[in-house]
């Protein structure tokens, strides 16, 4: 996950190697977790359907090929079916806002979320350490098909996202 500005609700608290040490101790793991859980609102936010949009178009690089288009929906509801089975997810994502944030990173919980172009640029910026935002989106996509173990659109079967011109 890229580094940036980053608040105590955000997935790298708990979500990192570097900056948690490894706990054995069933014990103390339960106690660590029970204390990060009670930290937290016990509120819970549920994003309507409708809320949701259907299909985002992404034509800000269309050269090539024709823009994109996403079916965000499908995805969302997709991935809150996935977490709806585990265990640990309910524990620790409540708010239905913080699956927004997988994708929409250093970025508030919001159902109306930056544009990734509004941090990535066209051209990579070397000294920002951000890929630019063909390279953003290509990471976010083919990472999450493989980490998902998504089979039905593999994250590298271009036509499947975008129609040639």
């Amino acid at each position: 996950m890229p580094k940036g500005r980053m608040d105590d609700d955000s997935c790298v608290t708990c979500h990192n190697i570097e900056n948690n040490r490894v706990v054995i101790d069933e014990k103390i793991q339960k106690a660590s977790a029970k204390q990060t859980v009670a930290m937290r609102s016990g509120k819970y936010t549920r994003v309507k359907t409708d809320q949701i949009p259907e299909t985002v178009v992404i034509g800000e690089l269309a050269n090539e090929y024709k823009p994109s288009e996403f079916p965000h929906r499908k995805v969302v509801q997709a991935i809150a079916k996935r977490m709806e089975k585990s265990e640990l997810a309910n524990t620790f994502h409540k708010d239905q806002l913080t699956t927004c944030t997988g994708c929409h990173h250093n970025s508030p919980k919001s159902l109306e979320p930056p544009k990734c172009a509004s941090c990535h640029g066209k051209t990579t910026e070397l000294d920002s350490g951000k890929p630019h935002l063909k390279g953003a989106y290509h990471g976010q996509c083919i990472t999450c098909h493989e980490q998902m173990e998504v089979k039905e659109v593999l994250g590298t079967d271009c036509i499947k996202c975008h129609e040639k011109k």
